[in-house]
């Protein structure tokens, strides 16, 4: 029985045209004026109703909602004027942050500046060591960075004061910590009146070296880096304090194990206390916890979250203005992201988003405390709208109206929105909404159609069903100058994997350029979000724990490639399969595992054995190896290379991916080899685990040539 049942056809660009220029691969990766273009660092000013962005003639316009005014605050020219003949020229209008309405900063050649509306000056307000990394400061300029493995801190233009003294490759400050899982991007935390600041201090020494081979010298060396694998020795990582009035650093007093996890450090609104979302290794238990922001000593959980298979923090508690003893809390306990309030004591004050839907961003509370504004699932998985949420009441109300994928950004009141939006149709638009009224008050900009004038594929987007009843998103691209009474070779672009949702209701349905190049080709681009992937709530994403490979494969083929073969154009004989990282996992999984569905597949930094990657994100969805040895087993691709018999696999690895380590196509080759299996391998010797720049356009023309010579 067939289980693919196509339930609705959801929308068809009309992007079809009938034009003679074609899409290259060297303008899809350096040709900026192919995608939409935007507003330049539009932001609203604090404190005030005027938002800021940069024009195309690289000026900063104020715009001033209320007195309906604008006006040029600075010029690219006039910066330039104002910087001293020493330093180079700004070539574009540097990145600014505003720190009130009327005063911005940025960096520009080794030092932090800063600019007051109405004084004709640019002043510096911190020289940026000579080799700082890592580097963060404040709005009245306290400033941390890592110099030489050693962390610093100071304040203006004087020499940093340096903190630590024992920094190397083993011990590691002010980094992101867990390898950037667990939400984490950085390892520097200020309290906000600068008086304290929290850092990660990562302690390698218990992982194993692992070794990636530099070839861009003659003889080639070894780069040692440290790589903790599944069920392995894990890093040591603590949380330290540093008291800017008394130059003392301490560390957070430790609540268990070595290898647990201090997720999503937040200060409190006063930098008294910090808190930390402590999970233990095996990921099911959290526990928020408060230290006292001077000494690091623990003073009490606030409360403890479980799940039978893993909870993932990854967002710290929101303290509210109006009520510092009060924060919101981003939870998954109800089966989808949702947002609760509580306060400082652990008490849960209540829920405050309540649905079968996702809360996938708090975009802000108005200054009165009574209206929130998130950005939510709730009028479809393929789409993002802006709600407004009565605090004290619950009700809720639709700030956008418009189809497609918003995001939003309040000013200080709550009172507009500023919200950019495309959809299949609509490369972009910004526009003003107010949210009082609920309704659009003008358009700030309109993006033109980037693609006009070249031939560009029709796509749909099409809802499908699992066997069991759930809906499946995915995204067709028909080839240029289409046929139906043709036959075509077809590619699925897969990924599959959890924090990824690669098709939506927005511009080109979500997909890269690269895609349409493709279909550009003469094949059919299909892309599926299966079981695993984002946005669908906790059962979606957890259905494939502890067995990796297998559900979603069973979606991408029983449900996907089902689909393809029953279209009268797909030739079921010429399907080929694509897709990086996890994508490059679930490749070779659904050419090994569904062998007759597939003819030709294409992997990319593929996982082959999750018993080396790495332990926090391996182990929270396979669980250690010890504890799930069938899922393992099951899953390790090097088992079933016996089905590459009649198939053509190009295996792409970059050679200094720290990621996915290239010892996993090594070791799959190998066992290809044993098997009497040919296997295509094509290298990136000086790539991490994309290929990046240039050379990006050689590894599409790759690509395309394998699937050329072997699917057409």
């Amino acid at each position: 029985m067939k289980h693919w049942m196509p339930l609705l056809l959801l929308l068809i660009t009309p992007l079809l045209q009938a034009q003679d220029d074609t899409l290259s691969l060297s303008d899809i990766v350096t040709n900026r004026d192919l995608y939409p273009d935007q507003l330049s660092q539009l932001q609203w000013l604090p404190g005030s109703h005027q938002y800021a962005y940069i024009t195309d003639k690289d000026s900063l316009l104020v715009v001033d909602v209320r007195k309906e005014t604008s006006r040029i605050y600075l010029t690219l020219s006039r910066l330039n004027d104002y910087l001293p003949d020493s330093l180079r020229e700004a070539t574009r209008f540097p990145y600014i942050r505003w720190q009130s309405d009327y005063t911005f900063s940025f960096r520009h050649d080794g030092y932090i500046w800063s600019y007051t509306v109405g004084r004709d000056s640019l002043d510096p307000r911190i020289a940026i060591p000579d080799g700082a990394q890592r580097f963060t400061y404040t709005d009245d300029y306290h400033f941390a960075c890592v110099i030489a493995d050693n962390l610093y801190a100071g304040q203006g233009l004087s020499a940093p004061t340096q903190l630590t003294d024992d920094g190397s490759r083993e011990i590691v400050y002010g980094d992101a910590a867990y390898r950037r899982e667990f939400g984490i991007s950085k390892g520097l935390f200020w309290a906000d009146n600068s008086e304290r600041l929290a850092f990660y201090r990562i302690d390698q020494d218990p992982v194993t070296d692992y070794p990636l081979t530099d070839y861009s010298a003659v003889p080639a060396s070894t780069k040692l880096i440290n790589y903790p694998m599944n069920g392995d020795s894990s890093e040591h990582t603590t949380v330290g304090l540093y008291n800017v009035s008394t130059k003392e650093v301490v560390y957070l007093q430790p609540t268990g194990p070595y290898d647990q996890y201090y997720t999503n450090l937040t200060w409190s609104p006063d930098g008294n206390y910090l808190y930390a979302a402590v999970l233990n290794r095996g990921q099911d238990t959290m526990r928020l916890q408060q230290f006292d922001g001077r000494s690091g000593v623990f003073i009490k959980t606030l409360f403890t979250e479980t799940d039978p298979k893993y909870v993932e923090p990854e967002h710290g508690p929101i303290f509210l203005d109006d009520q510092p003893g009060e924060f919101l809390w981003f939870s998954e306990r109800s089966g989808f992201q949702h947002l609760y309030h509580y306060d400082t004591d652990g008490v849960l004050l209540g829920q405050k988003t309540q649905g079968e839907w996702e809360v996938t961003d708090l975009i802000g509370i108005d200054d009165r405390g009574r209206y929130m504004y998130v950005t939510t699932t709730a009028k479809s998985p393929l789409e993002r709208h802006v709600y407004k949420v009565d605090l004290k009441d619950g009700d809720t109300a639709s700030m956008t109206q418009q189809p497609g994928v918003h995001r939003a950004q309040m000013s200080y009141d709550g009172r507009y929105l500023l919200d950019r939006y495309s959809n299949v149709n609509t490369p972009g638009v910004t526009q003003r909404i107010s949210t009082r009224r609920g309704e659009v008050e003008g358009i700030l900009h309109r993006a033109d159609n980037p693609l006009a004038g070249y031939d560009v594929p029709e796509m749909e987007l099409v809802t499908l069903t699992a066997k069991d009843g759930t809906p499946l998103y995915g995204r067709l691209i028909k080839p240029s100058d289409f046929s139906s009474r043709k036959k075509y070779p077809a590619i699925i672009y897969v990924y599959g994997g959890p924090h990824v949702q690669l098709v939506r209701n927005s511009w080109l349905g979500g997909g890269q350029l690269f895609l349409y190049y493709l279909a550009q080709q003469g094949y059919v681009v299909f892309t599926l979000d299966s079981r695993g992937s984002a946005g669908r709530g906790m059962a979606f994403e957890q259905a494939i724990f502890r067995q990796m490979g297998t559900l979603e494969v069973a979606d991408q083929t029983l449900v996907g490639a089902e689909y393809l073969k029953a279209q009268s154009f797909v030739d079921p004989d010429r399907i080929g399969v694509h897709g990086w990282s996890y994508g490059g996992f679930m490749t070779l999984s659904m050419l090994l595992r569904q062998p007759d569905y597939f003819q030709v597949g294409v992997a990319g930094g593929p996982v082959t054995d999750w018993r080396m990657y790495e332990v926090m994100y391996g182990e929270r969805y396979m669980d250690r190896r010890q504890e799930n040895p069938e899922g393992f087993k099951k899953s390790n691709l090097s088992q079933y290379v016996d089905q590459l018999a009649g198939k053509r696999l190009l295996m792409i690895h970059g050679l200094q991916d720290d990621v996915v380590l290239p010892q996993h196509s090594i070791q799959f080759i190998q066992a290809a080899i044993a098997a009497g299996q040919h296997v295509d391998f094509f290298p990136y010797a000086s790539h991490p685990h994309n290929v990046r720049g240039k050379d990006r356009a050689h590894l599409y023309g790759k690509i395309v040539d394998y699937f050329d010579t072997h699917l057409k």
